[in-house]
């Protein structure tokens, strides 16, 4: 129908119209749906011998692995003490045990007063991710307060480095960016509250909510900040590279400011500091110097403004990523990416940082849920199915010790255990696209 003619109908009529046109729209995505869960059936069908580890799993089977829900103990507090009771009577092998394995959920404490704070203790809630708990959060704890929610998956996507370069997706998307060469950059805590700010209004607006709130990511920052423990915090960013040379012609160039960031030069008492880069936090005028942030090592100094040259303004994220790593594992937790185009910038993003995380020697790339069809891009990318015990059996053989010794290694890989290869992503790092290439 025109527009001229559909404008020329009254008001019910368009409005049938429109309820026919959403009906049709429907009924081709119901279509659509019931073609790729056909496929999956006929995989599910075609699965590799035992020994192997198959690539897709439906929702009703994931869910129906987890059909014990949540399982909550008001006489378990939330302590590495009960955290080790509740697992030995999950690898029990007996009834007990067997019951416990369907739950997915479990939760800690009565709900007292002192209990709602300690759930939030951040040096628990990382030991929670050393055993391979998936943690999200719940607006149905005690009083309707928001609580971590740890989860041990039935089912979690590992993906393994020949696997992932072996996807037919992954190589397309790689060879596109050859070709392209789209100038982009991957970054690790650059900015963790914009990393963080980006996710929070890319998830209210496509849910309405986002479970990895605020205080959710301070427990995060708080138990990276720890160097006695073996968590490490990544806010990963996809940009463009900045230009390099300063300011455009015509643009004015930039400026010392707060919140900006500016190379080092000319230091002679702290020659190593010498061309790095660091974010400016305020100037004190009694002393004549900046108080600057080093990228990378978080070191606070004083520097005067001769030393200091000013960096243009990095340019804005176009997807990213909040995860964390245990030793040589990496964990995604919860991305964003700007609107949809056919530049695939999620796809870019995915693919390029996994190049990154494998050529900086870690071990695999959990990527928590792993049904199909809704999560069908882990698959592209290669992704195994591990059942619970498989996966936490392979986490245990890279995870390292959890208590590290103060010994401030915030790679978490266990000192004298760490392979040679493993160099873990630092604070600040930047990695240009053609590094991955």
């Amino acid at each position: 129908m025109s527009s001229e003619s559909f404008a020329a109908l009254d008001p019910a009529a368009q409005a049938a119209v429109r309820s026919a046109q959403l009906a049709r729209k429907q009924a081709r995505q119901q279509q659509k749906q019931a073609r790729l869960q056909a496929k999956l059936q006929a995989k599910q069908q075609e699965a590799p011998a035992a020994s192997e580890y198959r690539s897709c799993i439906s929702k009703d089977e994931y869910f129906e692995a987890g059909r014990g829900g949540l399982f909550r103990d008001p006489s378990l507090p939330p302590t590495a003490e009960s955290l080790a009771l509740l697992l030995r009577a999950l690898e029990a092998g007996d009834e007990q045990a067997r019951r416990l394995g369907l739950c997915a959920y479990f939760q800690f404490g009565s709900g007292a007063r002192a209990e709602q704070e300690a759930v939030w203790d951040a040096t628990f809630n990382a030991r929670l991710a050393w055993e391979g708990f998936f943690t999200i959060t719940t607006s149905r704890g005690a009083g309707g307060r928001t609580e971590p929610l740890p989860e041990l998956q039935p089912f979690y996507g590992v993906l393994l480095w020949p696997n992932f370069e072996a996807s037919r997706h992954v190589r397309r998307a790689l060879a596109r960016l050859c070709s392209e060469r789209r100038g982009l950059a991957l970054s690790n805590c650059a900015d963790p509250e914009r990393t963080w700010q980006h996710i929070e209004r890319y998830h209210r607006a496509m849910h309405d909510s986002n479970w990895l709130t605020r205080r959710y990511f301070e427990m995060m920052q708080a138990a990276s900040d720890d160097p006695s423990i073996n968590f490490t915090l990544h806010c990963i960013e996809l940009a463009a590279e900045a230009a390099e040379g300063g300011a455009a012609d015509g643009a004015t160039p930039p400026s010392l400011d707060a919140g900006g960031h500016a190379r080092l030069t000319g230091l002679s008492g702290r020659a190593d500091l010498n061309g790095g880069e660091a974010r400016l936090l305020h100037f004190a005028p009694e002393a004549g110097r900046w108080a600057v942030e080093m990228d990378g090592s978080r070191e606070a100094v004083r520097v005067k403004e001769a030393n200091l040259v000013a960096l243009p303004p990095p340019p804005p994220p176009l997807a990213g990523e909040i995860g964390f790593s245990v030793g040589r594992v990496y964990t995604s937790l919860s991305g964003w990416t700007g609107e949809r185009t056919a530049d695939s910038i999620g796809t870019a993003q995915l693919v390029l940082l996994g190049r990154w995380l494998q050529r900086r020697g870690y071990a695999f790339w959990s990527l928590g849920h792993c049904y199909s069809p809704e999560m069908e891009y882990k698959r592209k990318l290669g992704h195994r199915i591990y059942p619970r015990a498989d996966f936490r059996a392979l986490l245990r053989r890279h995870r390292g010790p959890f208590e590290l010794g103060g010994d401030g290694d915030g790679g978490g890989s266990g000192g004298a255990e760490r392979e040679a290869a493993f160099e873990p992503l630092r604070r600040g790092e930047r990695c240009p696209e053609s590094q991955l290439l």
